[in-house]
């Protein structure tokens, strides 16, 4: 039986099988896409969730346009996105808590006791689901299988009689336990002889002093403080096989004490409140990532920054227009970023990138790739309109903080991974390159970049290949090229030595750009001043 979904198809699972997770893991890392989209864990399952965002990668176009739907739903209903976060997550939580708490036969009173539990806060779970979707219009298919999932639940025989019957089953229980008071016998004042409960309370403890009690003249009265802490055993001192026996003891102690309680319970309720619930928990992961993606575009919304739905297109032809670097806008106002196009169409399916240092290539190449890596999560993207088709991988090679020492060895190394990549790429790749080759020569780095470009467009893929090199010969290239994939030049605007940032479909003026980084950095000689020998 196949889990239930909000974000993926039936055929979903089945059209991603081949996906290179790994492979986007490491593009997602390269991008720092987790610095824009974090997914808080939750717990789930009986632990601490940690997801990755390459597992919600997709190729299938109506996996992502159904997601598309399912963003356009959370900013257009409002109140959806407090129902995934402030009703689904905590009650996730909760249920993963108790479920997974005493699963056990050792403690069967335990369990029955906690599934009581569970049932009211699952009871007044879906009757808050189906509150809330009375009032919410939900367009996305998505969302209404939600909505439609909850009301089928509420509607049912089943969940009627539970409400009917709580009442009973929780009358064994009247109390909300809340703390348990313990008693210790000791023997020449220090050493414990042994211990056991002594009564379950509906009320906390609360810290204190004894001095605090002493002077308050309450210490018999506030029954329910601490006179002293007692030093946190599960942190200190003890071993993991000490701390699970103390659990163990305790959780044995706490069984027994509920026998005679719990006896009215049906013996399934515990049975059935884990398969009841699992559908929710289920969910743990989806819910968690569309909060994290409605969360991260509204945030960029908030700034006065663009986000759009993109559309889908069935080629590799693409654009996107009024595209920025979301990371930008951490230190810098959405309006005083420098927004640039790019299209890959008939006269250019691969860019060859040049201009001035620091004049925002780099910026730019990364923001194609996470711009891609958000549609193909089915999110909205950083521009003001876009059209995107699918990669069925993305590969982006860009200069290493850790790399080789040396010359040679970052040469060899790059070497490696374009071999690499040539083994698996596809008309329908993208391949991002910021500044390769350069720690070789300008015409050994030259050689090899044509070579490169030579054998993208025989594949056909789509890319942008950032290089300080300016004069590669675009004619030629493309005089080479077998198939009908072209490349084209884009430029890193410059005037006078001033960087515009600005990203220009054109050819490059042929300068290195040398003299403005010496004028920058004071290096550049006056006509008339001196040359001392």
């Amino acid at each position: 039986m196949k889990n239930f979904s909000i974000i993926n198809l039936e055929h979903t699972a089945q059209n991603d099988e081949k996906i290179n997770r790994p492979l986007y893991s490491d593009v997602i890392s390269e991008l720092k896409i987790n610095r824009l989209l974090q997914i808080k864990p939750i717990f789930s399952d009986g632990r601490m969730t940690d997801y990755s965002l390459a597992n919600y990668i997709t190729t299938d176009i109506e996996t992502i346009r159904h997601r598309q739907d399912i963003i356009e739903d959370l900013f257009n209903c409002s109140g959806l996105y407090d129902v995934l976060k402030n009703i689904i997550l905590p009650a996730i939580g909760e249920f993963s808590s108790m479920a997974n708490d005493t699963d056990t036969d050792e403690f069967f009173f335990l369990d029955k006791f906690y599934a009581v539990k569970q049932l009211k806060s699952y009871i007044d779970c879906v009757k808050k689901l189906r509150k809330m979707f009375e009032t919410l219009i939900v367009e996305s298919k998505g969302m209404r299988l939600l909505a439609d999932k909850i009301n089928e639940i509420y509607d049912s025989g089943e969940f009627n009689n539970l409400q009917s019957n709580f009442g009973k089953m929780s009358s064994h229980l009247e109390k909300d336990i809340k703390s348990v008071t313990l008693g210790v016998n000791l023997e020449n004042g220090v050493g414990i002889t042994n211990l056991g409960i002594l009564s379950i309370n509906e009320e906390r403890y609360r810290p204190g002093k004894l001095l605090d009690k002493l002077l308050a003249g309450n210490a018999h009265k506030d029954s329910y403080t601490f006179l002293t802490p007692i030093v946190p055993v599960r942190k200190k001192y003890l071993t993991d096989e000490q701390k699970f026996q103390v659990s163990v003891s305790f959780k044995t102690a706490f069984n027994n004490l509920l026998k005679n309680s719990v006896k009215g319970i049906p013996h399934d309720i515990s049975t059935y409140m884990k398969k009841s619930v699992q559908f929710l928990i289920d969910l743990a992961p989806e819910i968690s990532f569309l909060v994290a993606g409605y969360e991260m575009l509204a945030n960029f919304k908030n700034q006065g920054a663009s986000i759009c739905k993109p559309a889908i297109s069935q080629t590799n032809y693409t654009y996107i227009n009024d595209l920025y670097h979301p990371i930008l806008l951490e230190t810098t106002s959405y309006g005083d970023i420098i927004a640039n196009t790019v299209s890959f169409d008939k006269d250019g399916m691969f860019y060859i990138l040049t201009g001035a240092n620091s004049g925002g290539k780099s910026v730019f190449v990364h923001a194609i790739g996470i711009a891609q890596i958000l549609f193909q999560l089915g999110l909205y993207v950083p521009a003001n309109e876009a059209k995107l088709s699918v990669a069925d991988n993305i590969y982006v090679i860009f200069p290493s903080e850790t790399a080789i020492q040396g010359a040679a060895g970052r040469l060899e190394q790059e070497c490696k991974v374009f071999n690499g990549m040539m083994k698996t790429i596809t008309h329908q790749s993208i391949i991002l390159v910021d500044e390769a080759f350069s720690s070789t020569s300008a015409y050994d780095g030259a050689a090899l970049s044509e070579e490169l470009i030579n054998r993208f467009l025989m594949v056909g893929c789509r890319g942008v290949f950032s290089t300080h090199i300016h004069d590669l010969p675009i004619e030629r290239i493309n005089g080479q090229s077998k198939t009908a994939a072209k490349a084209d030049t884009l430029v890193a605007v410059s005037v006078d030595g001033k960087r515009l940032y600005t990203i220009a479909r054109q050819k490059p003026d042929g300068k290195s750009h040398a003299r403005d980084i010496a004028k920058k950095y004071g290096l550049l000689l006056d006509s008339d001043q001196e040359i001392i020998h």
